[in-house]
This record gives structure tokens, sequence and C-alpha cells, in this order.
């Protein structure tokens, strides 16, 4: 495939509860392909449909260790001005940096755009790349795509929707934390980085017992 977001800023949004390696390899891949000029990865406030385990606090601290090898702003912004939804997160960058975006989303979450505020004026903030892990069934999706893009939802300048192959792990963040819930720590160390997973062990989150026992 050929970037065609090339110069744009790029947002990889998520709840990080905690982040995994399967987030951090999905980054690469939006990265080899944008290309962007800058990289913006808002931890949000509330996980979607879902209660955070980690406070905002610790999953902005986890954000920060998992992806500092990266040249990118992880934002506190949805906690520290309140919001809630993509569309407001897309207003606020745009009136922020004045220039075109490209927002990564699982493909599994383009399933559920429908039920998002501002659907569908939503498709027509942002350009869309949409990840789609090995074995994914498109048939659904390029459905939805092809019906959004006849009815007009991508407005007078087009915004772009394209689906990405990408080779992330299928690690979920609840995993994670279900290995550890069962003291699995060795395998919990192997989906996360050192430095995410002794901040895990510190921290006592999702019922490790800190013993500083796993070493990678």
């Amino acid at each position: 495939m050929t970037p065609r977001n090339e110069g744009q800023l790029l947002v990889f949004g998520g709840g990080f509860d905690p982040p995994h390696l399967g987030h951090i390899q999905a980054l690469k891949d939006c990265i080899t392909f944008v290309r962007p000029k800058a990289v913006l990865i808002p931890v949000s406030a509330d996980p979607i449909g879902k209660a955070a385990r980690a406070t905002f606090e610790q999953r902005l601290a986890m954000a920060r260790l998992a992806f500092s090898s990266f040249n990118a702003s992880v934002l506190d912004w949805e906690f520290t001005q309140g919001i809630r939804f993509t569309t407001d997160l897309l207003n606020v960058i745009r009136d922020r940096f004045h220039v075109p975006t490209t927002f990564c989303v699982g493909a599994d979450q383009v399933l559920q755009f429908e039920t998002w505020k501002n659907f569908p004026k939503l498709l027509s903030q942002t350009n869309w790349l949409v990840l789609a892990r090995r074995g994914f069934n498109e048939a659904e999706l390029q459905t939805k795509i092809h019906a959004w893009k006849h009815s007009g939802y991508f407005g007078i300048g087009k915004k772009e929707i394209t689906i990405l192959p990408t080779e992330a792990l299928e690690i979920s963040s609840t995993e994670v934390r279900s290995l550890i819930e069962r003291d699995e720590m060795s395998r919990a160390s192997e989906l996360v980085t050192r430095e995410v997973f002794s901040f895990i062990e510190k921290e006592g989150l999702y019922g490790s017992r800190n013993t500083n026992s796993v070493r990678r």
C-alpha cells in the first residue's frame, strides 16, 4: 500500500488499561503507512463500553512508558478538559492544530460507529485508518463503508477511510488483566513492555502482588 495521508497528524487513542505489545505494533503499522508529521496519543477518560480498572493517572503513566520510544505526544485532554466523545476530541484537535488528521481505529469499533455521538457527521471530521487483524472478516465492514460513501457521509472534502491489515498480536487489555488476576505473572509480562510491567507491579494493579518475582 502507498501512504495516502503523509504530513497529517496521526491520532492513536485508547483506554490503555494496560497498554500492551499489540498497541505498540498497531501504532508502528499506522506510522509506517501514514508517515505523519506528528503523533497524538489521547488517553480515554472513560474507555469505550467499560469501566477502567486503573485510575486515569495510572493509565496515562503506563501509556507514556509504553510509547516512550515513539516521537509522540501522550495527551491527558480527555480527562483534564472533560472530553468524552471522539467527535469532541477531533474538534479540539482541529481548533488547536489547524491541520488534517488521520484517526486510527480498530475494525470492530468501526462496526459500532452508528452508535457513536454525532454519526454520520463524525465520518467527515477526519480521515480514518481502520486496523484489521489477520483473519478479520471484512465483508460486513466493507458493506457499511460502501453504504456510507454512497450516502455522502464523508463530506464534501471526501475524507478517506482505509482498511490497513496489521500484524499486531491478538492481545487485549482484558487478557493481560485476567492473567495478572490469576497470578500468571510470567505470561502477563510477555504481553507488555518491561517498563509497563514494572509499573503494574509497583502500583499493585489488577491484583498483582508486587513480588518482583518476574524478570525479563
